[in-house]
């Protein structure tokens, strides 16, 4: 994904500052007993002032926000606008400063206000306005063909289907939001609510996805709206969907196009992107030092992937399976950050793991004639076992994996022994970790089934170590023939780690 776009709102705004900088908001501004500056975000004057302070302050922008219409936080909506951005760039990388907007809407007034905030900041030519019908479509012909295409979209709908929705809500709140909330009644109002508008977006992405629109985002203003909404996207067959949640507001990205070889979006942490875990076991009796184990481990796994590149290679339609490997040095990295002691970056067109695949590839292999390789193609070969041949044409990738090598710490072990009790056999201090990438939920299974055959090679391989020293009664438990998988065979599970963002 596109690198995230830099905020002047990832420390604390320093009101007192501001005020120095933006005079209109100083009469808003109250003095802690600490001797802070403050604001009260229940007096709508003074919320509308902070963010007209900020839009100035931050991007020389003369904004006019009636005390009738929404307020939207200005840190919040730059959040959106960055994500919505890196949506787009993540598909097709380019330089977003010379955006054009097309603005729609129903209310004429709330058209009026945006068309006079565009020409006041000399933004006219860069955002057009145009009026949609209530029960129209959300992207209207005629809006939709003023453009040769649209990269992305964004939304933020109403949230309830009533005005008797908005009070019972809020008369089942234990405390008032931290914020005042204003809005006319066609921001906050529509038939059925959030899920019905983002329904209506949605099925119209079903044509216009893979024509003229590439990326739909919408924000969401309740957590129970994604449940709905997943289910609607899978009615239409959509599986590159993302929901991205945050303080509570649900973030939600479609992009139902599936043409061309680029790879779906980076996948979100989420309970369907947490690491897939391994932990080889070594018996009841295990001798074998740490690096011994993690050698073991990390040749197997080579070997594995390096069987799985063969078995690609037997396609005559071009590599289907590649990996690479670099050490990564383990113990601390930047900020204190835990690093793993090995990274591995698979990328796979289509499976080549499964016994139907890898039995035919044995067959064709068995049957081809052996080249003969000369010396100083031998020399050349990289040690990842990919050739230096011209790659062929780019196929549309199936998934992506970042499979982590860790020595675990002596401190989480003992915690970890503390929690769950001692091991009936020894594991070692070792843990594979696979982190989903990339690619759509319907490849779930192949990823599953790709992380059990590299697993099954290394608890084996494993095995087949302290078979070697010391006999028959090392064999490893079940989990892979000689480890643990946590999450149920290959399931997902969250880390107990800190954890970098993907």
């Amino acid at each position: 994904m596109a690198k995230r776009l830099t905020s002047p709102y990832d420390r604390s705004v320093d009101y007192a500052e501001l005020a120095g900088s933006v005079a209109s908001l100083s009469p808003f501004l109250a003095v802690t007993a600490s001797g802070r500056s403050t604001l009260d975000f229940q007096d709508e004057a003074a919320v509308r002032a902070l963010n007209g302070a900020l839009l100035k302050r931050d991007f020389d922008l003369d904004v006019e926000t009636p005390s009738d219409r929404l307020c939207p936080s200005v840190p919040g909506r730059l959040d959106y606008d960055s994500m919505s951005v890196r949506y787009a760039a993540s598909r097709a990388p380019q330089d977003f400063a010379n955006l054009r907007m097309l603005a729609t809407d129903i209310n004429e007034k709330s058209l009026a206000i945006a068309k006079s905030n565009a020409e006041r900041n000399g933004l006219a030519e860069a955002i057009s306005v145009h009026r949609v019908e209530p029960d129209g479509p959300i992207f209207p012909p005629a809006v939709v063909d003023s453009a040769s295409h649209i990269e992305f979209t964004m939304c933020n709908p109403p949230f309830y289907g009533s005005a008797e929705e908005i009070a019972s809500l809020e008369a089942g709140k234990a405390s008032l939001p931290f914020a005042i909330c204003t809005g006319a009644d066609n921001e906050m109002v529509t038939p059925g609510g959030e899920v019905a508008f983002v329904s209506r977006m949605i099925r119209e992405t079903r044509t216009l996805g893979r024509s003229r629109i590439k990326w739909f985002t919408s924000l969401l203003g309740k957590y129970s709206s994604i449940a709905p909404l997943i289910d609607e996207l899978k009615s239409c067959k959509i599986l590159n969907y993302h929901f991205l949640i945050k303080d509570t507001i649900a973030r939600e990205g479609v992009s139902p196009t599936t043409a061309g070889p680029s790879f779906p979006l980076k996948r979100f942490l989420s309970p369907a992107t947490a690491p897939l875990v391994f932990v080889p076991t070594t018996g009841p009796r295990r001798t074998a030092d740490d690096n011994a184990v993690r050698d073991r481990v990390t040749d197997a796994l080579r070997n594995a992937l390096h069987e799985l590149v063969q078995v690609g290679e037997q396609a005559a339609e071009g590599r289907d399976f590649e990996w690479s490997d670099e050490p990564t040095g383990g113990g601390s990295g930047g900020g204190g950050v835990a690093q793993p002691d090995r990274t591995f970056r698979v990328t796979a067109s289509r499976n080549v793991w499964s016994r139907k695949a890898r039995r035919v590839a044995a067959l064709a292999d068995a049957a081809a004639p052996k080249p003969e390789l000369s010396q100083e193609q031998v020399e050349q070969a990289p040690a990842s076992g990919v050739t230096k041949d011209p790659p062929p044409p780019q196929q549309s990738p199936m998934l992506d994996l970042r499979i982590e090598i860790w020595t675990t710490t002596a401190r989480e072990t003992e915690s970890s022994e503390a929690r769950d009790g001692p091991a009936s056999s020894a594991s070692s201090s070792i843990r594979l970790e696979g982190w989903w990438i990339r690619g759509l939920d319907q490849e779930r299974s192949a990823l599953e089934g790709l992380w059990g055959f590299l697993t099954r090679r290394i608890g084996d391989a494993v095995r087949e170590q302290e078979v070697g020293a010391e006999g028959v009664e090392g064999k490893g438990e079940a989990g892979g023939g000689g480890g643990e998988m946590e999450g149920g065979g290959g399931g997902a599970v969250g880390s107990r780690r800190k954890r970098r963002k993907l």
